[in-house]
């Protein structure tokens, strides 16, 4: 896999240290399906590079993570939230 096309997860190798970087800044890094997939996919490259020999994950600013971001299913949580009719 390339880890350069990722869109979310930026991946640095530098002397044997891979840098996993959150990059989503206008979701303040909260992490997304997408979040979740490219990490999965990057780490399944980094087990298998012989030059990674750590792995330092960090968000791309000062601050950190605003936690998961449930924009995705807002009608699934609408929908749990209104009464049922019985």
């Amino acid at each position: 896999m390339d880890l350069s096309k990722l869109e979310t997860v930026k991946v640095d190798l530098v002397e044997g240290i891979a840098w996993g970087t959150m990059n989503r800044p206008e979701k303040r890094k909260a992490m997304s399906p997408q979040v979740h997939e490219e990490m999965i996919a990057a780490l399944r490259e980094l087990a298998v590079q012989p030059d990674a020999k750590a792995l330092v994950l960090t968000v791309a600013s000062e601050s950190g993570s605003a936690g998961q971001d449930f924009s995705f299913a807002e009608a699934e949580i609408a929908e749990l939230r209104s009464p049922r009719a019985v």
